[in-house]
């Protein structure tokens, strides 16, 4: 029983967005079904999940600033909090339980490719429209984020 299904309201249109969307969500749901069967009750599968999510982060903020996304600031910390708080979440393992912390990663990537990243999806498609009228990132910024 999927904790969250895929649908075409997940699509950013962005294929390998997209693609590693459906995956994360296969992940999720794999884990929650393990939970439920007794099967997964370890923090081996938080890892993945989150090491899976980080990546999709990191390709993401590498295209944003490829494109000069306006709101790339505003995306990229909303990651960073993500991190934060479910790393804490995580480092208090004893206190929170495997599901509590399994649900607020399902809850905040439901709301977040559903708000954030289908705002971006909605922008490249604009720009390759030639709708979008945006200011360019210097290079340095981009080598900085890269660590360069």
């Amino acid at each position: 029983m999927p904790v969250i299904g895929w649908s075409k309201d997940f699509l950013v249109g962005i294929k390998d967005i997209d693609e590693n969307h459906r995956y994360l969500m296969r992940l999720l749901n794999e884990t929650y079904d393990g939970y439920v069967l007794g099967i997964v009750t370890d923090l081996f599968n938080l890892d993945e999940l989150f090491q899976c999510l980080t990546d999709c982060f990191v390709y993401e903020e590498i295209l944003m600033i490829g494109t000069s996304y306006c709101s790339y600031l505003a995306h990229k910390a909303s990651h960073e909090l993500f991190k934060i708080n479910f790393l804490e979440m995580y480092n208090n393992n004893n206190t929170n339980e495997f599901i509590d912390i399994l649900m607020f990663f399902n809850n905040w990537v439901y709301r977040h490719i559903r708000d954030a990243d289908s705002k971006f999806g909605d922008f490249l498609r604009a720009e390759s429209l030639g709708l979008v009228q945006k200011p360019r990132y210097s290079s340095s910024a981009a080598r900085e984020y890269l660590g360069a």
